[in-house]
């Protein structure tokens, strides 16, 4: 397969902080600007990890993905919120960005990014010098994001005055003047306008150029199986869940004769397949009675959000169509886009019958589980109507013996054993 990974890297870095900051129709881009602010500053003081950074800072929320709404509307102290995810997700995200290739040295400022340097802040109630300078950095363009929402501030000097306010409570001295310095009066309007954003955004980008990686690594592999884990971690009940679709997935591609570069495929597909959820409010994902019409219109836009996000990717444009028609159906009673039969792609036919072999067999809020027998009947049954009977012949002697068998184990094709096991580095960081 033909790709320049570390653009793949970085496009998916990019997408990925689009789909965290998408909630309902709205586009918050706040980890966007969290990274612009921070290249901003690590530039200012030529910090020789100024990519790193604004890379790191575009996931340095992800961690709360699983909170009820957006951190945004949770304000800049998040004191009075009682989620405790909420105080711990700046762990959550380094956690997530350690085994990102080419981020591991950024983890520790997003775990620090919420320490004050009167030691007021969490997770660690550090303080002073106790708080690395890239931390600072990203502590404050989190700041200022915030109070440019929460506020509504319109002029460079009210700004300003809101910054000098936590000299020495939120900031040290010396950081409130690089804040001065760095954003500049004439670069306030491209600052506090959203709809301005994405321009600074990708011109600062361009600006710093794509992550550099180390050769030898299987580094779009490794990266999209910790974004997996990210987008299942949105919901205590789908952990896993990517990854064992994924699993499913290769196993009956393997079965119908597909070859590496197809396998490949299909496995970047599904870890990417449900994507789109994570602008989905948790109250609707969550919820264990019947869904309204609205609800359930809503959640089957997870799909289109699906393709949109893996569209942005350009070398992964060509599986977007796979990984986002996985709940369409053979009587072209599905969604998104209600094909029929073989106009769905087969990565998609393969990835339904996994998707749906595995939701049956996992304990969710709206449904009993069942055991893997009873979930292979119900696939027999929905033969021709729901799922592809070709795939389904081939699939039910795999999903059998796969379904007695440890649904926890990780798969990987062919990539190295270290990467499959994605160790996290976090413990040495705190």
């Amino acid at each position: 397969m033909d790709l320049d990974v570390s653009v793949t890297i970085n496009e998916l870095i990019s997408a990925l902080s689009l789909a965290v900051d998408t909630e309902e129709d709205t586009r918050h881009y706040h980890g966007w600007r969290v990274a612009l602010l921070t290249a901003l500053l690590a530039l200012q003081q030529d910090n020789p990890k100024s990519k790193n950074l604004f890379y790191a800072a575009m996931l340095h929320d992800i961690g709360a993905a699983g909170l009820p709404r957006h951190i945004i509307h949770y304000g800049e102290s998040h004191r009075n919120c009682s989620e405790p995810i909420l105080t711990a997700h700046p762990l959550v995200s380094a956690e997530i960005i350690v085994n990102i290739p080419g981020l591991e040295t950024s983890a520790l400022a997003v775990v620090q990014h919420h320490e004050s340097f009167d030691g007021q802040g969490y997770p660690q109630a550090l303080q002073g010098a106790q708080i690395i300078r890239d931390a600072q950095l990203l502590r404050m363009a989190d700041f200022v994001d915030l109070k440019l929402r929460e506020e509504q501030i319109y002029d460079y000097e009210q700004l300003m005055k809101s910054i000098a306010a936590e000299r020495n409570a939120m900031f040290s001295r010396e950081m409130v003047e690089l804040a001065g310095a760095a954003l500049r009066r004439e670069l306030f309007g491209e600052i506090r306008a959203l709809d301005r954003v994405p321009y600074a955004f990708a011109t600062t980008k361009d600006l710093l150029g794509p992550i550099c990686l180390q050769s030898g690594i299987d580094a779009v592999s490794a990266t999209l199986r910790v974004f997996s884990q990210a987008i299942d971690a949105k919901h205590s009940y789908t952990e896993g869940h990517s990854r064992r679709v994924t699993r499913y997935s290769v196993l009956i591609g393997l079965a119908l004769g597909f070859d590496q570069q197809e396998i490949t495929q299909l496995e970047w597909a599904g870890l990417l397949h449900d994507v789109g959820k994570l602008s989905i409010p948790r109250g609707i994902l969550d919820k264990s009675s019947a869904l309204s019409v609205k609800e359930y219109h809503r959640i089957k836009l997870h799909a289109l959000l699906t393709f949109e996000i893996i569209s942005m990717i350009t070398d992964l444009q060509h599986i977007a169509p796979v990984a986002a028609a996985h709940h369409e159906r053979m009587d072209g009673a599905g969604y998104p886009w209600g094909l029929r039969g073989e106009k769905i792609p087969l990565g998609a036919r393969i990835l339904c019958v996994a998707d749906a072999f595995d939701a049956m067999t996992s304990n969710r809020p709206y449904k009993p589980d069942v055991n893997a027998e009873r979930a292979c009947e119900i696939l027999r049954q929905n033969t021709g109507t729901q799922f592809d009977g070709d795939v389904v012949k081939v699939a039910l002697p795999i999903l059998s013996n796969v379904g007695i068998s440890d649904y926890n184990v990780a798969f990987s094709s062919g990539a190295p054993d270290e990467l499959v096991a994605a160790p996290s580095g976090l413990a040495g960081l705190i």
